[in-house]
């Protein structure tokens, strides 16, 4: 392994060095890694997540959906394809214990970023190789993971051997830990370490699809009990792809970065509802620095070209913690008409965007604590919470963290905006991360009314535009003239307080869309209601049999029968069985082979439990049945036509 010095580093020193003396107020690092590294190139690897009605663009150096390849509706062939994301990325930073600042940010990939493709080892290292050997993106389609767990248990039940040679190639050289068959299509080791998530089959830590693992989501809180729910939850198409911020010096925000590595799962499922409108991002977020950082950020960074670029407006919806994005008048595109520059546009077909976090990012806490020891509770009882730092490192628990502010950004090359309402400067982490902390890059407060940069406005708030567009006396970007003809991104922002060497956390983020909305000014009733339906999906685990989902749903029989839900809690004291042949017979068996109970068809009663797409059957069950694993055989004309599993839970 060959190390080299990065030699711009003195260079980049010495400019530092200068800003700094030129600007003596604000926060400079200059504080560069004692690290011996060969620099990464930047990733180029890029692919689409096209399951539903959203064709998205990914790319590997974590400047999503760059340049403008967020297209939805997704376009029907003949169509002109209309984007309404022009790019994405995460930017995170926070202090070490000279408060220095560490930050990582990415803009479009004109502008820069500070990420590179891969992962780090134990120690936050890379090496150019690995950067390029990971500049690739896996992608797994939901139905052939289905096939592929029905198909082994079929070799299971009919007692034949598995031709592990049969695996989908999607599923065989998924990038799961310890993946055994990785080496026949790559000349290069995976490291031991977590990378995609899988369902463990025989848990014992690695991926094995010929023993029954296979790709799924990995969901804090959200840890399947079994096969089954791990198999309910496998989205229409997921992507997955890691990058890391320290494969080289960063090139945008400013000379240190936070050393951390992100493991990303894209995906989306194929309904008939709004669902068929949302994509999901789930980035999984592992600190490999070697000391702790304080008052670290993580934020979500979103350019949104709405069609054409200079009529967006943007706002936050507080209840949801949803930004969102709209047209500024009822056409889409430079001066109320219909053309951008050759840039396509809605025309008067205009959509809205929402952008929620389902799930934020877990944040360490300490309980707070008098002189003696004893923990200190509030005026209800409950315990007062504190952040740990370097004085005392002590966690007691975890938090969710909250949205924490909400701030526009302007394009400073369109119209005549205040620069410090505009992007940071290259190599200014300060502006970046006080636009982390909810402030403008110059550290000036968000204040009430307006644009939100009111300096020696004493009125501070952390949401900018918290009203709806419809509220004729709201602030909203629909009522201030000001906000008129501007190209404008936004910043969402969440505070960890601080990060441990090591500490794994996760952000989820759902996108949702609605079409055709009467602008301007619009109502928020259908994005908020779509917005409900993703964040109830999340809710659920993402364990969701949608109408289209179902009809091809096949989990361990070779027909559509399907037991709902799966796993049943013994209080519910029923088996549901959805599209039980006629006149089938049902027999319930224990993990011998022992026959438990045998039903005719006509024996349950039908439900509607899963809809109208879906003829269903419900069981008495006798209370004394105990939790663990059942065969339900489902016989026709006397003959065995399928065998399900069944887990029933306490």
């Amino acid at each position: 392994m060959i190390y080299r010095i990065h030699l711009t580093t003195l260079l980049i020193l010495a400019w530092l060095t200068l800003i700094g003396k030129e600007n003596p107020k604000q926060i400079v690092n200059i504080q560069i890694q004692n690290q011996l590294f060969t620099e990464c190139v930047r990733p180029i690897a890029q692919i689409e997540l096209k399951a539903n009605n959203v064709r998205a663009r990914l790319s590997t150096n974590a400047n999503f959906f760059s340049v403008g390849q967020y297209f939805f509706p997704k376009p029907a062939t003949g169509k002109v394809p209309v984007s309404s994301i022009y790019v994405s990325s995460l930017w995170m930073g926070g202090l070490d214990r000279s408060r220095n600042i560490k930050l990582s940010a990415g803009l479009s990939q004109f502008d820069g970023s500070d990420y590179f493709a891969g992962p780090l080892d134990l120690n936050g290292l890379t090496e150019a190789e690995i950067c390029i050997n990971w500049d690739k993106m896996f992608s797994v389609n939901g139905d052939v993971i289905k096939k592929h767990y029905n198909d082994i248990q079929s070799a299971i039940i009919n007692g034949i051997p598995y031709n592990c040679g049969e695996i989908p190639d999607q599923i065989k050289y998924w990038p799961g830990q310890g993946n055994p068959y990785w080496n026949e299509k790559y000349d290069w080791l995976l490291p031991d370490q977590p990378l995609a998530p899988f369902w463990d089959e025989n848990s014992d830590g690695h991926y094995d699809p010929c023993v029954g693992d296979f790709p799924t989501l990995d969901i804090d809180g959200c840890e399947p009990l079994n096969a089954i729910a791990a198999l309910s939850r496998v989205p229409t198409e997921h992507i997955f792809y890691i990058f890391n911020d320290h494969g080289g010096l960063p090139l945008l925000s400013g000379p240190a970065a936070t050393i951390m590595e992100t493991r990303v799962s894209s995906f989306a499922y194929s309904t008939n509802d709004d669902l068929n409108n949302v994509t999901f991002h789930q980035y999984k977020f592992q600190f490999k620095g070697n000391e702790l950082l304080t008052d670290f950020y993580f934020g979500l960074y979103v350019d949104p070209d709405l069609g054409c670029y200079y009529d967006d407006f943007v706002g936050y919806e507080q209840d949801q913690r949803m930004a969102y994005v709209y047209n500024q008048d009822a056409l889409d595109g430079i001066e109320g008409g219909t053309t951008c520059e050759g840039t396509n546009t809605y025309a008067d077909e205009i959509p809205m965007l929402g952008f929620d976090v389902h799930k934020n990012i877990n944040v360490p806490k300490r309980f707070k604590r008098d002189n003696n020891g004893k923990v200190v509770l509030d005026n209800e009882g409950n315990i007062l919470l504190e952040n740990p730092d370097y004085v005392n490192s002590q966690i007691d628990t975890v938090v969710e963290a909250q949205i924490g502010s909400f701030i526009h950004i302007e394009n400073g090359g369109i119209g005549n905006p205040p620069p410090s309402t505009t992007e940071p400067q290259r190599g200014r982490e300060d502006g970046f991360y006080n636009y982390l902390n909810g402030f403008w890059s110059d550290g000036t407060p968000l204040t009430f009314g307006g644009t939100g940069y009111n300096p020696g406005s004493t009125d501070s708030v952390r949401y900018a535009f918290p009203d709806i567009p419809s509220n004729s006396t709201g602030w909203s970007m629909c009522n201030v003239p000001a906000m008129n003809g501007g190209d404008r991104k936004f910043l969402m922002s969440s505070e960890v307080s601080t990060i441990f060497p090591g500490m794994i956390t996760s952000m989820v983020l759902g996108i949702v869309g609605v079409l055709d909305v009467v602008h301007p000014c619009p109502d928020l009733t259908a994005l908020k209601f779509a917005d409900v339906k993703a964040q109830n999906l999340f809710d659920k685990c993402f364990q969701t049999i949608s109408n289209t989902e179902a009809n091809k749903y096949s989990s361990f029989e070779e027909n559509n029968t399907f037991i709902y839900p799966n796993p049943t809690s013994i209080k519910r004291g029923d088996l549901n069985i959805a599209n039980l042949p006629e006149n089938a017979e049902v027999r319930i068996l224990d993990f011998y082979g022992n026959i438990l109970f045998h039903f005719l068809n006509n024996d349950g009663r039908n439900t509607s439990l899963l809809g109208p797409y879906h003829s269903s059957k419900v069981f008495d069950i006798p209370n004394n049945i105990k939790s663990g694993l059942y065969f339900v055989n489902i016989l026709t004309n006397n003959r065995t036509t399928s065998t399900l599993k069944w887990i029933v839970v306490d």
